[in-house]
């Protein structure tokens, strides 16, 4: 049932523009709206955080059914996906609280900045630093590759504390934080 009505609303709502939006490089805010509307984003959270509750297999039938229709719509499940099992499976009840309704209804997103210019994603070689300041932290570094970063209003931030990899939640309005796009990207344009 799940999968068939995957596919449904990707044939309804995605590949036929998948092309336009590839050319265009953006999403339209419509289809977001209509994805978050359908569920999407909040597939596998719990419903106690206005989640679907459905298991993994079920977001990976709803990533292959988007996904065939346009690899960037598919991409957007996906990151912002990585952002909120993050927090749902290691988070503060106070993040949990939070973030996690908003981003399962798709009133925000989340993106996963891990990349790095010179290292790719191995996590134990980043060079962005973390230094704690208080009840803050001070992060210092360059991110590369961060799909959806230009949308997203969270941001699951990788450094480096005292030679250890660590993660962070970043709100989009954090001072300090810049966000470039980075065009004539070969695929996936629209992400």
């Amino acid at each position: 049932k799940d999968r068939a009505s995957f596919r449904a609303f990707c044939q309804q709502h995605i590949t036929p523009h998948a092309d336009q939006w590839d050319r265009e490089a953006a999403l339209p805010s419509e289809l977001i709206r209509k994805m978050g509307e359908q569920g999407l984003f909040g597939l596998f959270l719990e419903e106690e955080y206005g989640g679907g509750a459905r298991d993994m297999v079920t977001f990976g039938l709803a990533n292959e059914e988007i996904g065939r229709g346009c690899s960037s719509s598919r991409s957007l499940l996906t990151v912002h996906g990585m952002v909120c099992y993050a927090l749902q499976r290691w988070g503060s009840r106070d993040q949990k609280k939070a973030w996690l309704p908003k981003l399962a209804c798709g009133d925000l997103f989340g993106a996963f900045a891990l990349s790095e210019p010179e290292v790719g994603c191995d996590a134990k070689s980043i060079g962005t630093s973390a230094v704690a300041d208080g009840e803050t932290w001070v992060l210092n570094g360059v991110k590369k590759w961060i799909t959806f970063g230009q949308i997203a209003d969270l941001f699951l931030v990788f450094a480096q504390q005292d030679g250890k990899p660590l993660a962070l939640l970043v709100e989009r309005d954090n001072p300090g934080l810049q966000i470039e796009p980075i065009g004539g990207m070969l695929g996936t344009s629209a992400s």
